[in-house]
């Protein structure tokens, strides 16, 4: 609208200044009669638009009909006031300057003159309205635009915000909630709670592979623990297993604290204790836990590895080695034998099926485990041979005077407790001392045993007998 304002500006100004600067050169023609002025005069009226290619003009610059009527009344004017200015001109030129005079500068004239200059200036009144009207129109819509640019923009912000709130839940509050979760998890040592895996680059990302690595560090600590605990815990079981070997009275109570302590030293691990027999010279089994499978048949020593090598076989728990021959088929390949050994003496061996390493135990442990039994072995075996010697006559295999003189002590109190009688026979054996001499002492021996026989049999598990002494 502003532009269209200029340009009808331009047009009005161009129709205003033409019709008041001919009419100023006609009149100075009029009164001085001068040529110059004259060709002046004509050069501006050639040079002047004609009324239509000015309407032509409006046209295009947007003028309505109503404001074309109004200005085209006002060039019809001004083309009237030229003509008369022509005639004025052409009255000069015929000697008639008193009637040219009148022509111009009488009343009706400067009334027609007035007239050209209020049209034109009722053609801007209403450019101007019609201009007002178009920028108030205009103001109108920019200030629609704007509200509605306002409310886009606070529609975008919202939207934004939205986004934005979005993103923080997705990528920072969520994350960091769930890691904040499993912090706490962690610090009650809950360790198997699954880290989780966020390999966007920042912040957050480092904290998840932070948390990952102290629940990876967790959990290497807590089976560390596990271990040391385990450890701890066959570590006790050893110290107990050992004393109740030192109070062991005989082989059957050691082979009792084996069956009871070796499931718990090797846990899960089914196995079997051999003795070393003198006569015959071979392995029988002596306890065994856990259900091992095969039969517990004796064998000779050199079937076994360990007991060749007076060490445990196979060296290396899951490598291939040569198996023991005593040992079914099924089991050879995963079993362990340690061999009992005190004094440099083997006494028997331990063996175990279903090795593997993942559930291998300690082979220290299982070493320290057959020490212990090995020496509670040997010290028993020690031991009961001393008592025999203490207790029993060599010859006859019947007890001694030392044995009888406590064996009665006890009878007689029992007897003065209990009111029940005791009897007590001596015997002798009639002209002993003519048969050592007539045949010799191994044939005395040979009496002496026999007469022992006689009297272990006749006296059987009613009473006990003893050798006093002599025959």
């Amino acid at each position: 609208a502003v532009e269209q304002r200029y340009v009808f500006d331009q047009l009005t100004e161009e129709v205003e200044v033409d019709a008041w600067a001919l009419s100023d050169l006609a009149r100075l023609y009029v009164i001085k009669q001068d040529p110059a002025v004259a060709e002046e005069y004509r050069q501006k009226a050639e040079t002047m638009v004609r009324i239509e290619h000015r309407l032509q003009k409006l046209k295009d610059a947007g003028a309505s009909d109503e404001e074309l009527a109004l200005l085209h009344e006002g060039l019809q004017m001004a083309d009237a006031l030229q003509d008369e200015q022509q005639s004025a001109i052409a009255s000069v030129g015929r000697g008639q300057q008193p009637q040219a005079i009148e022509l111009l500068y009488n009343e009706r004239y400067e009334s027609e003159l007035e007239q050209v200059q209020n049209q034109l200036d009722h053609f801007r009144q209403m450019l101007d309205r019609r201009t007002n009207v178009a920028i108030e129109d205009a103001t109108a819509k920019s200030r629609a635009l704007r509200t509605l640019s306002e409310v886009m923009v606070g529609l975008t912000a919202l939207m934004f915000l939205f986004v934005l709130g979005f993103i923080l839940k997705r990528r920072v509050l969520r994350p960091v909630v769930r890691l904040s979760d499993v912090v706490n998890r962690l610090a009650s040592q809950d360790y198997g709670v699954e880290a989780p895996d966020y390999r966007q680059i920042d912040e957050i990302g480092d904290m998840a592979q932070a948390i990952r690595i102290f629940r990876e560090n967790g959990l290497v600590r807590q089976r560390l623990e596990k271990e040391r605990d385990a450890d701890w815990a066959i570590r006790e079981l050893l110290a107990r297993m050992t004393q109740r070997l030192q109070g062991c009275e005989s082989v059957e109570d050691v082979l009792n604290v084996a069956q009871l302590f070796a499931p718990g030293i090797a846990p899960g691990i089914p196995g079997q204790l051999w003795l070393l027999e003198r006569e015959p010279w071979q392995m029988h089994c002596a306890a065994e836990w856990l259900d091992p499978q095969g039969e517990s048949d004796p064998f000779h020593p050199d079937q076994c590895w360990a007991v060749r090598r007076g060490q445990s076989h196979p060296p290396v728990t899951g490598e291939p080695d040569i198996t023991c021959y005593h040992l079914p088929d099924a089991c050879a390949s995963h079993a362990l034998c340690v061999p009992l050994i005190a004094q440099g003496e083997t006494i028997g061996l331990l063996s175990f099926q279903n090795v593997t390493p993942a559930m291998a135990p300690s082979r220290a442990y299982l070493e320290l485990m057959a020490e212990a039994l090995g020496l509670a072995l040997a010290n028993q075996r020690l031991r009961d041979a001393l008592l025999e010697k203490a207790l029993f006559d060599p010859l006859t295999n019947l007890r001694n005077r030392h044995h009888l003189e406590d064996a009665l002590r006890t009878q007689l109190s029992q007897a003065q407790h209990t009111g029940q009688p005791v009897s007590c026979l001596m015997i002798d054996i009639d002209h002993f001392k003519a048969i050592n001499d007539k045949f010799g002492h191994d044939a005395g021996d040979l009496v002496l045993k026999s007469v022992a026989t006689v009297v272990q049999r006749a006296v059987s598990d009613r009473g006990m007998a003893f050798r006093y002494g002599g025959e």
